[in-house]
């Protein structure tokens, strides 16, 4: 069970998009494991739980991120108890499509969902880079974001599972029942405020 907490300490650009905002600067990452939890393999029954004290890490690094505002959520239908697995399952997939669109190993990036982020009180996906510093991974997702999210819809709408699995949302015990389905929605709407903001370009 790990706690990660983002603090935005400079914005170096931004890329205002409709009831959204892109963004991009330095931030610093704490991060701190507080316990564990013994789950059977194959039907994820929780069979104990158990606390961990560990020190915090902290890093600074470099980061994009992605800011909807309440508008953005309009239409939607997604309730303000399941945003979390929502944003979850998004991350989730940037997670693991990135490296391919940036070339780098799986763990140079990481991303963390927050329904109300400290430096914006808006809802917000990070995509932080994985070293002190940063090494300019997350400014080419700034650079091109349409393409990464446009892969993450269609990878979306093209897994066969019904609820979310390890190969698109993520289990559905971690975003809930209809995170699939919510991610889904979110992504066409990201989708479409990246395309409108690049065809007015």
């Amino acid at each position: 069970i790990t706690k990660t907490n983002i603090k935005v300490l400079s914005v170096d650009e931004t890329r205002e998009l409709p009831d959204a905002t892109l963004a991009y600067g330095e931030v610093n990452v704490s991060t701190v494991t507080t316990g564990y939890k013994k789950i059977k393999l194959f039907t994820h029954e929780n069979v104990g739980a158990g606390r961990v004290h560990l020190p915090e890490m902290e890093m600074s690094t470099t980061s994009v991120w992605f800011e909807i505002s309440p508008d953005f959520l309009e239409g939607l239908d997604i309730s303000a108890s399941q945003l979390g697995g929502a944003l979850q399952a998004v991350a989730n997939l940037l997670r693991n499509i990135a490296p391919l669109f940036i070339m780098c190993d799986p763990g140079d990036i990481r991303t963390v969902p927050m329904t109300r982020a400290p430096f914006s009180q808006r809802p917000t996906i990070y995509l932080y880079d994985n070293y002190p510093g940063g090494v300019g991974l997350s400014l080419k997702i700034m650079s091109y974001p349409y393409p990464l999210f446009r892969a993450a819809l269609q990878l979306v709408e093209q897994c066969p599972c019904e609820s979310g699995c390890p190969s698109c949302v993520g289990p559905f015990l971690e975003v809930g029942e209809k995170g699939k389905f919510h991610a889904g929605k979110l992504l066409e709407k990201i989708n479409m405020s990246l395309q409108s903001s690049e065809n007015a370009v």
